[in-house]
């Protein structure tokens, strides 16, 4: 086999020793704080604001998101304390300091492998897509918006564990993908390497044991079909990542969203045109943390 040759790719097989990885002690010591504070039968706002203030890169993206235009509150919050008890809440405090904690804890020496900012960038903004559209859309069970913000931000973290963990095979994959412009990224994966990102991302915060409608929304956001336990946050998560499709660098490009999707979140299209526009009046705050975030 010719291994300059893309169109003939190697063929690996990765996935016990995914399950290998999803297996290491490899929790930054931040998120693993905060699903010890998770699992206390009493938990107090006060310990959540001290375990992120001991994080200063953490801390300093809850305080620009909690300021962002779309919260009201530009430049007048100060504290974590008042992040949680004005703005954002106890869970979505909880939520969004573990996704960036989990996600930062995966390097990625090779900018060739993938493009960090463009991964963060679209990370913030399906997070805080997912976390407003779960504050409007109406399901058989309330959605819990720190939940959906945090299955928004971990959906492509698989995609940081090739990276950190799997380069050889990582670069072969980005190397193929192009190849291949008429099939879906995942089964272009699941071909080379026997596992997908959503597969990988959904063992380790398994593995990290986080709450199952986040693993449902990592495991199903490209799937708007999917109607299994927790599927609203799958949905929810599919949802924001139409909207950025549709009307990514300001162009309408007509992503037409399913009916079946809508109708199970009782949301239409112009109240999600309306959630968007709102979101995105923040973009340079989301710009901004992408950028840190990347660094």
């Amino acid at each position: 086999m010719d291994h300059t040759d893309p169109k003939r790719p190697p063929r690996f097989n990765i996935k016990a020793r995914v399950n290998h990885v999803t297996s290491l002690p490899g929790m930054p010591e931040t998120a693993y704080r905060l699903i010890q504070l998770r699992n206390k039968a009493r938990p107090e706002s006060r310990e959540l604001s001290d375990i992120v203030g001991r994080d200063p890169a953490i801390a300093a993206q809850i305080l620009r998101y909690a300021n962002s235009p779309f919260f009201g509150f530009q430049g007048r919050i100060e504290s974590i304390e008042q992040a949680v008890v004005r703005v954002l809440g106890y869970e979505s405090v909880m939520n969004i300091a573990m996704g960036i904690a989990m996600m930062g804890s995966f390097h990625i020496r090779d900018p060739h492998l993938l493009d960090l900012h463009r991964l963060w960038t679209r990370a913030v903004y399906a997070a805080a897509l997912s976390q407003a559209i779960s504050r409007h859309a109406e399901s058989d069970r309330p959605l819990k918006p720190g939940l959906a913000y945090l299955g928004g931000l971990l959906q492509d973290i698989g995609y940081l564990v090739l990276g950190h963990h799997f380069p050889k095979e990582f670069f072969w994959l980005r190397k193929i993908i192009p190849n291949h412009p008429h099939m879906r990224e995942e089964e272009i994966e699941t071909q080379v390497l026997g596992i997908n990102h959503m597969e990988i991302g959904y063992n380790l915060m398994r593995n990290w044991t986080l709450p199952e409608e986040v693993t449902t929304a990592i495991r199903h956001h490209h799937d708007c079909a999917y109607t299994g336990d927790h599927a609203a946050y799958a949905h929810v998560v599919c949802i924001a990542n139409h909207l950025l499709s549709r009307y990514d660098e300001d162009q309408d490009r007509g992503t037409d969203l399913p009916e079946k999707l809508l109708a199970g979140l009782s949301l239409d299209e112009e109240k999600l045109k309306e959630i968007y526009e709102h979101v995105l009046s923040g973009r340079d705050d989301l710009d901004h943390m992408a950028r840190q975030l990347a660094a």
